[in-house]
């Protein structure tokens, strides 16, 4: 939802925020006018259709203080350590999937949603995989 154009997508979704950046200035912009003027304006309806996951406290503070119409519950969910195994009993993620209603298999695509990154493709891949007997039975999730 960072830095794109909103798409209206079906069921309900979660999306991620790591930071604001594009709200400050370093000393020169980091990003173009006509990118954050787009941003502004579309991040308001991915707020209005999305779930908000942060990974800081910090961050969900910055959405409020910049974003003050958003009512949507701020969820915090730390970064792991990078050096630390990860494990999950499969009764944990079966309730994280079904709080999340997620019922199908699903391909999970956990990158950052900028132009660069040519979401184009997957998108077009994605939905002509959906349209053969097996692809009908997956869902994509996408992270930011």
């Amino acid at each position: 939802a960072h830095a794109s154009e909103y798409i209206p997508v079906k069921p309900k979704s979660m999306a991620t925020y790591h930071d604001m950046n594009w709200k400050y200035l370093f000393g020169t912009p980091l990003y173009p006018a006509s990118e954050v003027a787009m941003v502004n304006k579309e991040i308001n309806k991915w707020f209005k259709t999305t779930g908000i996951i942060v990974s800081t406290p910090y961050v969900g503070t910055e959405i409020r203080k910049f974003f003050k119409d958003v009512k949507n519950d701020i969820n915090v969910v730390f970064l792991p350590n990078l050096a630390k195994k990860i494990s999950i009993e499969a009764s944990k993620r079966d309730q994280v999937f079904q709080k999340l209603g997620i019922k199908k298999k699903y391909i999970l695509c956990p990158a950052h949603l900028m132009p660069h990154k040519n979401h184009l493709n997957l998108f077009s891949a994605f939905h002509r995989f959906r349209r053969t007997q097996e692809g009908q039975d997956y869902i994509l999730i996408l992270t930011d």
